[in-house]
């Protein structure tokens, strides 16, 4: 499920139809603000606009505003539009400033200011009375989510509470060896719910069950997704004779994207350095007069093919923070962190030297977050499929960061990292790196795991 809204309506002329309507809105800005001035300072009206600013503000607001999938119709919160939106009109202004800058004559600072201001007005405004008009004509739907009994139940309860924004929802945990308990079961609860999410504790032949019937009746379906799952979303038909057969592609990386990739990580690395200069000097001399040992910090980590490599970080713990734990995951209010390490992490400005790291060629902007040795040794051992995620580059940042959260559980990251492995391609990085901007902000995705979360399983709790 999209955690952002329920999509009711994706196809090419709503989408477009949006992208129009954001063009006039920002045109109307445009010439809200010349008309204000035409009558202050006797500026003459311009059609068409031969403001640089105006087309450089306005292509960086529809780019950035496809890579976060603005331009769908969905019922989502007011919050959530305000912070979008809010993200997209200062990256695009930032974008437009530097660029206008380089490449043509500065215009008039009043101008930008105001019809910068002025354009998130009435954007924010566009998107808040689609969404309002949304809430009053869209009904939410029933959503039953299934899992089998004696299963923990943890993951069907994140499920149903997660989804309480969008739709009506309920779990229930069914007898999958008794099928008598199946059919009364599909004969009844089954029946009151308009769409189901099937959980992974469902066996195969169930699950087929449950999806041929919700067909047959018309409901919608979730179905958490394994590493099957993911390779046949993508598959070429291909023929033996008279015998069809899907191919699927190895979870690698082709030369030309993998040369393309390379070239941006270069890029990006060098002009983040440079740019981040006066954050990490101030830093680098808080951590040094506020704590001992050394400003730096690095550790053995796992990337592409299990290379290990020295990923370099700010230090944010004590010195020798590991000596007598040995290797384990922070952890909530940590007493190893120190006061300017629990500012570093919270901002993510601990993580700004692994662009060193992209530099050299050991890390991307973008892929799967690299993991300690040691932890790898233990996922590969407990998680079906977990070495697949070494066929990419490790990543600053990733598919799994922008869309789950610090504490998610390395299976359930692990889906996210071989999604992007599936799908990868140079545009999937772009919209990446522009949620990572959005994320930056969220205080929930920094948080450390729970004390228990690593070294024991979870509490089971008893079924409804």
């Amino acid at each position: 499920m999209n955690s952002r809204g329920l999509k009711t309506q994706s196809n090419f002329f709503v989408r477009i139809s949006l992208l129009i309507a954001d063009i006039i809105v920002l045109l109307a800005g445009h010439y809200a603000v010349q008309l204000v001035f035409s009558v202050l300072c006797s500026w003459q009206i311009e059609f068409p606009p031969k403001t640089m600013f105006f087309y450089l503000y306005a292509v960086f607001y529809v780019v950035i505003s496809v890579g976060m999938d603005m331009y769908v119709l969905e019922v989502t919160s007011r919050s959530n539009i305000v912070s979008n939106l809010l993200l997209i009109s200062v990256v695009s202004f930032l974008s437009s400033v530097i660029f206008n800058s380089f490449l043509f004559d500065n215009p008039s600072s009043l101008y930008v200011v105001i019809f910068v201001a002025l354009s998130v007005l009435l954007t924010t405004s566009l998107k808040l009375a689609i969404n309002r008009i949304l809430i009053q004509v869209v009904e939410r739907t029933n959503l039953l989510v299934i899992e089998a009994q004696g299963v923990d139940n943890a993951f069907v309860r994140k499920i149903k509470y997660s989804s309480l924004g969008h739709f009506n929802s309920w779990y229930t945990q069914i007898d999958v060896e008794s099928q008598a308990a199946i059919e009364e079961f599909l004969k009844g609860e089954f029946t009151q719910y308009d769409c189901i999410f099937i959980a992974q504790g469902i066996p195969e032949h169930v699950k087929k069950r449950l999806i041929s019937e919700a067909i047959n009746a018309g409901k919608e379906i979730f179905i958490s997704p394994t590493l099957f799952d993911i390779k046949i979303t993508k598959y070429e038909l291909m023929q033996f004779d008279d015998i069809l057969s899907f191919r699927i592609k190895p979870l690698t990386i082709s030369k030309g994207h993998a040369i393309a990739k390379r070239i941006m990580d270069i890029v990006l690395s060098l002009v983040g350095i440079v740019l981040s200069l006066p954050i990490t000097i101030p830093c680098a001399i808080a951590i040094k007069l506020t704590s001992l040992g050394p400003v730096f910090y690095w550790q053995k980590r796992v990337t592409k093919d299990g290379a290990l490599f020295n990923v370099y970080k700010f230090r944010t713990m004590v010195k020798d923070a590991e000596k007598i734990s040995g290797p384990v995951l922070a952890a909530d209010n940590d007493p190893r962190i120190t006061k300017v390490g629990k500012f570093l992490r919270r901002t993510r400005i601990d993580e700004i030297p692994q662009l060193i790291n992209v530099l050299k060629g050991d890390m991307s902007i973008v892929g799967p977050r690299p993991e300690r040795p040691e932890f790898v040794r233990r996922y590969c051992e407990e998680i079906e499929d977990y070495d697949k995620r070494h066929s990419f580059k490790a990543g600053l940042t990733g598919f799994a960061q922008v869309y789950a959260r610090y504490d998610t559980t390395a299976k359930d990251k692990l889906l996210y990292d071989l999604i992007y492995i599936h799908d990868y391609s140079f545009w999937l990085d772009i919209k990446i790196i522009i949620l990572t901007i959005k994320t930056l902000f969220s205080k929930r995705s920094a948080a450390g795991v729970k004390v228990n979360e690593w070294d024991s399983p979870p509490k089971k709790e008893v079924s409804v």
